[in-house]
């Protein structure tokens, strides 16, 4: 038997686990989003239960994992191949519409724990989270500019471009063409 002070949090893990194979499990890429805000809840419950788990490492190393996953699933869901393709027959409408939902749901990612980290203020004014961002999406902020694992994304200048087959455009345009 558990000691009662431990009871609470491992509850909150238990269903923290719970969502997190929901996120994992979830078959479409569209429907990542509705999981996110529910796993960030949980995640400022641990904070607030858990001394162990109440650490800006810890918050790192849960957003970078999860950040991960939802890497792995936004490379399965849109290859920069798979998008030359589509504008290669014809489907540039579709190209940039798979681009607006990765953009979706990527930063829909990062709202949820904007939004969570500006109710740790409130609701831990003793602890709130105080990762730093490039800490937290580093890598995943890489993914949203398109520049992660050789996708024909790049950095020019200020403005994230695709450059490819003699083509060169910004991310914003390639979105409202």
């Amino acid at each position: 038997m558990l000691n009662s002070h431990l009871t609470p949090i491992v509850r909150v893990l238990r269903i923290y686990i719970i969502r997190v194979d929901a996120f994992e499990n979830e078959p479409s890429f569209e429907g990542l989003g509705k999981h996110v805000p529910p796993i960030m809840h949980m995640v400022l419950l641990i904070w607030k239960g858990s001394p162990y788990y109440n650490t800006v490492p810890r918050l790192v190393v849960l957003m970078q994992e999860l950040g991960n996953s939802l890497i792995k699933k936004a490379t399965a869901f849109v290859t920069g191949d798979r998008l030359f393709e589509m504008m290669d027959s014809g489907e540039s409408m579709a190209a940039v519409e798979c681009l607006r939902t990765l953009l979706r749901v990527l930063g829909g990612f990062k709202a949820s724990y904007f939004d969570y980290k500006a109710r740790s203020v409130v609701e831990v004014p003793e602890n709130p989270w105080t990762a730093s961002n490039n800490a937290c999406f580093k890598r995943l902020d890489k993914v949203y500019e398109g520049g992660c694992r050789g996708n024909k994304w790049t950095r020019d200048g200020a403005h994230t471009c695709f450059v490819s087959r003699d083509v060169k455009f910004t991310l914003l345009q390639v979105i409202f063409i």
